[in-house]
């Protein structure tokens, strides 16, 4: 009887441990990553972030765009105007395109407004650190991450929003924020 409960234990947290959108309870930090903005300035994440909640969409196919500006519209609306509060898009593209970083980063800049550029950073290098790390799953669909300003993961998602979705993350992000100074 007891291996029965182990067995099913194991299977519950199995499925569950893998929900598309989760709030985390584990102690991940943000695995550091370093690149260049649109904006053409050298960053190391997570000190970019400067200690401020950020949310990070990563972005492991281009289709995933739309489902991407599911979190961040709706985030960068809300939070327009908090100064404790940040984004970031993380195009991951892989070693295998960095002899097009130049023609993919001109293509991009065309297509994002300037004021934005500060706030997209696209990674070439591995991949597999990242998926392994998060545990993303679907290179389709975008990984949404909420950054505490300890560097702490305090959300999770994966694919587009919805409104129950977005709740749970504003219900995240204010519980952080009544925590912080105003600026």
């Amino acid at each position: 009887m007891k291996f029965l409960y182990v067995c099913l234990s194991g299977v519950f947290l199995l499925v569950f441990s893998h929900s598309p959108t989760r709030a985390s309870s584990s102690a991940l930090t943000f695995l550091p990553m370093q690149g260049k903005t649109l904006s053409k300035a050298s960053v190391t994440l997570p000190d970019y972030f400067n200690k401020r909640l950020t949310l990070v969409a990563f972005g492991f196919s281009k289709d995933s765009q739309n489902a991407m500006d599911t979190w961040l519209i709706p985030f960068k609306a809300r939070y327009r105007d908090d100064a404790r509060t940040f984004y970031m898009e993380i195009p991951m593209i892989g070693p295998g395109y960095s002899w097009f970083r130049g023609f993919i980063e001109k293509g991009m800049r065309k297509g994002i407004p300037t004021p934005a550029h500060a706030h997209v950073m696209s990674y070439y290098q591995s991949l597999a650190p990242y998926l392994n790390y998060y545990g993303f799953d679907k290179k389709s669909e975008p990984h949404i991450l909420l950054v505490g300003p300890d560097s702490h993961i305090l959300f999770q998602a994966q694919g587009a929003a919805t409104a129950s979705t977005l709740k749970d993350l504003f219900e995240r992000c204010q519980q952080q924020l009544s925590r912080l100074p105003m600026p």
